[in-house]
Formats: C-alpha cells, structure tokens, sequence
C-alpha cells in the first residue's frame, strides 16, 4: 500500500470496494444506505406482494415502527461504511501534522510502521473481531423482538432475511471500524509519549492529539445519534438504552486512552520543569544578598508560577465546548424524533 494513500482502509469488503472507488466517502455512504433501503421496499413488492414500505394497514414507513428501524439500519450502514473512511484520512494527516514534534521524526522505518498501524486493520484479528460481531446480531434482534422465532426457518419471511443480512452486515462493519479506533486510539497515545523536547508554551502538538481523541469519539456519538431515533417507541426501550450505553462506553474509551496519554506527557514534563526551577529558587535564595541573585530570583519565581499555572489537558476553551455539544447530540436526536413522528402523526390525522 502507498504511504501517500489517504483512501487507505481496512482490508476486506465492503471497505475494499469502497477504498477502489473513485468516489467521496459521503457519496459511497449515502449510496449503500439507499441501496439498502431500496432493497427492503423493492423486495417487499416482488416478494411478499406489496410494498415493503407500506405495512398492512396502508400506513407509510415513517409512520410504522419497523419502517423507521428500516430506514435507521439502512443510514447506520452508510454511516459506519462513511466514517471508517474519513477515520483514516483524519488520522494519516494529523499524524504527518504531528510527526515533526516526534522523535522518530529522522526514523523512517519506525514512521512507516506507524502510518501502517493507522491506516489498515491487521487481517486476521480483525476478521475474528467483524465474525463475532457478524454472530451477535441475531441474538440482539431475538432479544429486541422478545421471541426466538427469528432462529426457525419456517417462521422466515422477506423482512426477516432482510433484517438478519443487514443487521449482520452492519453489525461486521461496526466491529471492525471500532477495532480500528481502538488500533488508532492506542497509536495517538504512543505518539504522546513519543514528543520530542516538550515544550510547555507550545501546546499545538497536544491540541492535535485532544482532536483526534474527540473525533474518534464523534464517531460513536453519531452512531448514538442515529440509533436514539428508535427511542421513541416503547417496544425497542430495553435494547436500545443497552446498545446506546455500550456505544458510549466504547466512544468514552477511545477518548480517553489518547487523551490519557497526553495528560501523562503534559503532567511529568511540567513537573520535571517546576523541578528545574525551584531547583534554581533554592540555590539563588541561598545567596540571595548578591546582586545577581537579587534580579535572577524574581523572574524565576514568576516563571514558576506561569508553569504552574499551564494546562495538563490536551484541550482549550474551543474543543471543551465542543465536547459538550457532542455529549448532548444524541439526546437532541432522541427529542428530534419524538418531536417529528408527533408533527407527522398530527399532520395524517
């Protein structure tokens, strides 16, 4: 694969055939949530004799519940087959951003295998983690659906093999791109540690780092965001409020393991500086009655102070807001679709 490559993603399909098409990321995403969409409702008109996006009781997709878990799965695929792209385009340039801050900088060798690590997944642990991922799928719709039906092939319909292809399909996507950030998360923090000559004063190398922690994050906050549409009904409470806290546990954990890491950075060279100065303080009050010391002592100690007084965060004022506005999305998606399926529901009576 070439360094340079910023379409770069982990091997396998669909991503392969995403990664070879000339085509942006949203367009790719976009198009596999219509397709799948598409599907249901074509093959709800050839198969089961009438539209798959008209329930029995003439009712439109938005206006039934398992329409709108259609159409949520459906923009959940294109989401996650999206995002892994713009993952590692995100990833590859803030680590060219940041290699010059590295010591690795002259090591070519060690660089590589850095841009490697984040720009495809190791095949066979990654294949292992998708397959487990692809398994659990029937059993989070048996548990949602209350009934083991769904593992009896006689009670199989259209919209069954549907939901268990897609679901399994989304489910091997989620897998591998959440190996990914895992494999991009532990990465960052590595590089944290790997700074070269910290400079408490500079922190542009650090805010990098707090950006990609919250960008890996904003991946599972979207996911979030989209699955809180099924909140509104009552018959999806229990699995959805379960899939929404493993989410954000997932995306709590790749925040934090970056951002960790550039905290330890940040914290053991500020105290290694307040170590150097008060080193200074001690030995110039010593001989505090010569001129010099006179005139070294004060700045010192005000240097000190300005040390002391330096964030031990990869974060600034602008990024904290951020993450506040991230954190809250998914209860504004949760309202948003209560909101609108009450407008609709007034609007078609």
């Amino acid at each position: 694969m070439a360094h340079g490559s910023l379409n770069a993603l982990p091997l396998g399909w669909p991503e392969g055939l995403a990664r070879r098409l000339p085509l942006p990321p949203w367009v790719v995403g976009v198009a596999a949530a219509t397709v799948l969409f598409g599907s249901y409702g074509l093959g709800g008109a050839v198969f089961a004799g009438g539209s798959g996006l008209v329930n029995a009781d003439g009712d439109l997709f938005y206006e039934n519940v398992l329409g709108r878990m259609v159409l949520v799965i459906s923009v959940l695929t294109g989401y996650v087959l999206a995002a892994s792209r713009y993952m590692v385009r995100g990833a590859l340039t803030d680590f060219d951003a940041l290699r010059p801050h590295l010591h690795l900088h002259c090591d070519a060798e060690r660089a590589d295998t850095y841009r490697r690590s984040l720009e495809a997944v190791d095949g066979a642990r990654a294949r292992w983690i998708g397959g487990l991922c692809f398994f659990l799928a029937p059993a989070v719709m048996a548990s949602s659906s209350g009934t083991l039906a769904i593992f009896l092939p006689a009670s199989w319909s259209f919209g069954t093999l549907w939901s268990l292809a897609v679901n399994g399909l989304l489910f091997w996507l989620v897998g591998r791109t959440g190996y990914l950030c895992f494999q991009q998360a532990w990465t960052f923090r590595d590089l944290a540690g790997g700074l070269a000559d910290v400079d408490l004063l500079e922190r542009e190398p650090f805010l990098l780092i707090g950006r990609r922690a919250m960008r890996l994050a904003l991946f599972w906050v979207g996911a979030a965001s989209l699955q809180a549409f099924l909140l509104a009904n009552p018959s999806f409470l229990a699995t959805m409020v379960s899939t929404l806290g493993l989410t954000f546990l997932t995306g709590a954990t790749v925040f934090a393991i970056p951002v960790l890491g550039a905290h330890r950075t940040l914290l053991a060279a500020r105290d290694a500086e307040l170590s150097r100065l008060r080193e200074g303080i001690r030995t110039e009050r010593g001989v505090l009655l010569s001129a010099g010391a006179a005139e070294r002592l004060p700045a010192l100690l005000a240097l000190e102070a300005r040390v002391m007084q330096v964030p031990v965060w990869p974060f600034d004022a602008s990024m904290r807001a951020r993450t506040a506005f991230f954190v809250l999305l998914p209860l504004g998606s949760w309202i948003g679709g209560a909101l609108v399926e009450r407008l609709l529901e007034s609007a078609l009576r």
